[in-house]
């Protein structure tokens, strides 16, 4: 199964799962819509060229009850071509509660990063290369209460990037000399607690 398709089906199961998690807790004083801040540890799946994992953990801030800000900082592993590629990255979020109740929220979103990374030689002792790429993500969401101030959230993401590509060869890696544009999907689930 390609990355992609399984994103893809991913996303459905999550995002069915919200509703019935929502009925279930309701009455039990957990997450609820005007909570004005919560923390949150985040897992990610990156599919594009290169297929990604990574964790990190996010800020979000309720400053109306239609408005989430989030400012995140995720950390990426995986392989591109046989090389080791781990990217290190940081940005914010813009989510409209659109679609709301008590104790859960869907929501479109807007964002950008930035984004720190690596590509290590496929030989040993080869060169390790690196570059900041810039990024936007379009996308979607929602989030449900669990009970006692902790929240379940799924995004999914399109993700555009500005950066110069990485050329990975049998025994080295190199940085391409021009920007380049790419895309990437992402699915990201998190476990918040609100305060």
């Amino acid at each position: 199964m390609t990355p992609h398709r399984a994103l893809l089906l991913a996303l459905p199961a999550a995002l069915s799962l919200l509703p019935s998690l929502a009925r279930a807790q309701t009455r039990d004083g957990g997450w609820r819509q005007g909570h004005p801040l919560a923390l949150g540890a985040r897992a990610s799946v990156r599919a594009g060229d290169y297929a990604l994992v990574g964790l990190g953990g996010h800020l979000r801030v309720q400053p109306h009850r239609l408005v989430t800000l989030e400012l995140f900082a995720d950390h990426f592993v995986g392989t591109l071509n046989d090389a080791l590629r781990h990217d290190h990255e940081v940005g914010g979020i813009v989510q409209l509660n659109v679609l709301r109740g008590d104790s859960w929220a869907l929501y479109p979103l807007l964002g950008a990063c930035a984004t720190l990374a690596f590509v290590h030689s496929p030989q040993s002792g080869g060169p390790t290369v690196n570059d900041i790429h810039f990024g936007v993500r379009v996308g979607a969401g929602g989030q449900v209460s669990l009970g006692r101030g902790f929240g379940l959230q799924a995004q999914v993401e399109a993700l555009g990037y500005l950066g110069h590509p990485f050329q990975v060869y049998r025994f080295t890696a190199q940085t391409a000399p021009d920007l380049a544009l790419y895309g990437l999907g992402q699915l990201t689930t998190a476990l918040n607690y609100s305060f």
